[in-house]
């Protein structure tokens, strides 16, 4: 858990030899009638997680029970969480590279 607010990643992950900055968030968000996704949001209004700033996200789904890591694109809003769609190589995938 972060200690302070005062910076735009959460947390560096050191991964053979390189440093990548993590933005963690979490959702308990549940799956719209008959969805098998979950929609979760990653802008806010305060900051912008452009890809100089972020490197990956860790967005950890309560609905899923685990988390779905994933590069940023640079301009990503929100993210589609699935264990069955093309974000299912997400899912508690920690390899960073």
């Amino acid at each position: 858990m972060p200690i302070l607010d005062s910076s735009v990643y959460d947390c560096i992950v050191d991964s053979k030899g390189n440093l990548y900055k993590i933005q963690i968030k979490s959702s308990d968000k549940t799956p719209r009638g008959n969805e098998n996704s979950v929609n979760i949001p990653l802008d806010n209004s305060r900051t912008k997680y452009t890809k100089d700033k972020i490197d990956y996200f860790a967005v950890y789904s309560g609905f899923y029970g685990g988390f779905f890591v994933f590069p940023n694109l640079g301009n990503m809003k929100s993210f589609r969480a699935s264990k069955k769609g093309k974000n299912k190589v997400f899912y508690n995938n920690f390899n960073f590279n």
